[in-house]
């Protein structure tokens, strides 16, 4: 239950999820000076060949979905075992 309501308040804090496109997602990170990025590797999981990204800008939490691995050079990156 905890873990539950740890989820609800970072939700209420952090506000919903926009999902955007790969391209757009790029952008701004590219408008960042110290990003950082959530990823989940398809790979660690067996079952998705969908690569899950999100980070925060602005106030705003951005998902995004690739195909592929995206590369993000002079950034912080941390993997997550999900991201719901």
């Amino acid at each position: 239950m905890e873990s539950g309501n740890a989820a609800a308040q970072a939700k209420a804090v952090l506000g919903p999820k926009i999902t955007i496109s790969t391209p757009d997602f790029v952008k701004i990170v590219r408008k960042m000076e110290s990003p950082v990025i959530i990823v989940n590797n398809p790979g660690s999981l067996g079952f998705s060949r969908t690569w899950q990204y999100l980070t925060s800008y602005k106030g705003f939490l951005f998902h995004t979905l690739s195909k592929s691995e995206l590369f993000f050079p002079n950034c912080e990156v941390f993997e997550a075992k999900k991201i719901s």
